[in-house]
């Protein structure tokens, strides 16, 4: 399957899954809230697990739908996990993966948009290929 296709298949429903995700907000973030807490317990033990770095990273920009008033501190947080996580393991492809999401629902004018996204979903995509 070439990678647009594989983004396309990846992305699209996800995105259109949205509504769904908004209703669940209230369960969603306390979900997501445990999941930061228990991945800093693991970090904490294994600063160097790159998947839980990624994970991280993905928790963190995600809980910031539903808990807005933290975009700063979230945003942080989940740039300062896709970055070690891809100085850790460069070719890692979920961190690429993470990290195109990001960029993907990064407001344009800081940087990000479907346009910036896609280079980086093509990439990943290669990355889980290899």
């Amino acid at each position: 399957m070439p990678a647009s296709d594989a983004i396309a298949n990846t992305i699209w429903p996800w995105r259109i899954s949205a509504p769904a995700r908004l209703s669940a907000n209230r369960v969603g973030g306390a979900l997501l809230e445990q999941c930061l807490r228990r991945l800093d317990k693991a970090l904490d033990a294994s600063p160097d697990f790159v998947e839980g770095l990624a994970l991280q990273a993905a928790c963190a920009g995600n809980l910031i739908s539903s808990q807005p008033q933290r975009t700063l501190e979230l945003s942080a947080l989940s740039q300062r996990a896709i970055q070690l996580a891809r100085e850790l393991e460069p070719d890692n492809p979920r961190a690429a993966f993470v990290e195109a999401l990001s960029i993907l629902f990064l407001p344009k004018n800081f940087g990000g948009g479907p346009q910036m996204a896609r280079r980086l979903f093509e990439d990943a995509v290669r990355r889980f290929e290899a």
